[in-house]
């Protein structure tokens, strides 16, 4: 998930917390819908993760 000005403000909760919120944009018919064959969009930041938690990862290597 980029760290923009649509994303920031889901930058400090939780990851199920700011999951809640993806359809509101990534809806069919809403500002930037999933392709059509994207996965089922419920857990959207197990794959697209937070750029904190790409960090985490890398740190923890």
């Amino acid at each position: 998930m980029p760290r923009d000005n649509n994303h920031e403000r889901f930058m400090d909760m939780d990851r199920k917390q700011a999951e809640g919120f993806c359809q509101e944009c990534h809806a069919e018919e809403k500002i930037k819908p999933l392709p059509e064959k994207h996965p089922q969009p419920y857990r959207c930041l197990f794959c697209h993760k937070r750029i904190d938690q790409v960090r985490e990862l890398e740190t923890d290597k």
